[in-house]
């Protein structure tokens, strides 16, 4: 590679993103206990490895840490968590370049495989960040007919946007030229209130959550749910239907790494089930 040369990988990475892209990889597995779907680690090499060699891009793997805690389960045996911190060396055959990045993964079980698990896992989420991988493909072109709206409807619907535009902004009606429908305004002033109010009891409900798992040392967890879900933060996750059906499945994945640990607080209960997203 010349100084003057681009380096490869970067294109390398681009091609494999975009090859991906046309189909994703979806959701197929479902979690016995949870009910949540996820994309296996199995999904991902079947994907991607035609992908990757044809791209001319390898990735190689080093751990750089690996930690073991052992937890009491119900029913009196032993569940080991291990948690790996891995980096992936994504090289180009082409000229050599390279990009290195890291990546966590945690994993429980009750055997010997708790390591492996991890491995996987911090595997599969650093290709699902590097290459933006969909959980569904770009539609072909003529697989939908799409039928424009008429002039008309367009021009009312412009009119409604900048109308609303307005109301968010606070203009009044007699600023704007528009005659003033003061009933359609009321509806939509409280039907935002109500967004806004839906939204805070959301993020104070998350908050909670957050504190919970950080109590029984598990604030990872927390946000590696997030992160399956392709969110950092719960400020992020819209709609709030979404919201609703996460915080749900944070809950119970709550109570599973209490019941494992031994841990038993009525008075967080308490706080969590009076909470009403």
């Amino acid at each position: 590679m010349t100084p003057a040369s681009k380096p490869d990988v970067y294109a390398a990475i681009v091609r494999v993103a975009a090859a991906i892209s046309k189909d994703g990889i979806a959701k197929l597995g479902k979690n016995a206990d949870q009910g949540y779907k996820f994309r296996g680690i199995d999904d991902v090499y079947n994907s991607l490895s035609a992908i990757i060699a044809g791209a001319d891009l390898c990735i190689l793997p080093r751990m750089k840490e690996r930690t073991v805690v052992e937890r009491p389960t119900k029913a009196g045996g032993i569940l080991f968590s291990v948690t790996v911190l891995a980096e992936y060396d994504f090289v180009s055959a082409r000229d050599g370049s390279s990009h290195t990045i890291s990546m966590y993964g945690e994993a429980m079980d009750s055997g010997d495989k708790a390591t492996n698990k991890a491995m996987s896992a911090a595997y599969k989420y650093a290709c699902m960040e590097v290459f933006c991988i969909p959980t569904e493909g770009m539609p072909d072109a003529d697989q939908q007919t799409h039928e424009p709206a008429s002039a008309a409807k367009v021009a009312s619907q412009n009119v409604a946007n900048v109308k609303i535009a307005q109301m968010k902004a606070g203009i009044p009606y007699a600023q704007t030229g528009q005659p003033e429908p003061p009933v359609l305004e009321k509806q939509l002033s409280d039907s935002l209130e109500v967004e806004k109010k839906r939204f805070k009891q959301m993020l104070a409900a998350f908050s909670e959550l957050k504190l919970e798992f950080d109590k029984i040392g598990h604030k990872q967890q927390y946000y590696n749910y997030l992160g399956s879900h392709g969110y950092e933060h719960a400020n992020e996750i819209r709609p709030l239907s979404k919201a609703r059906k996460m915080y749900q499945e944070l809950g119970v994945l709550l109570s599973e790494l209490r019941e494992g640990l031994g841990v038993n607080d009525t008075d967080a209960d308490a706080v969590l089930e009076a909470i009403n997203l």
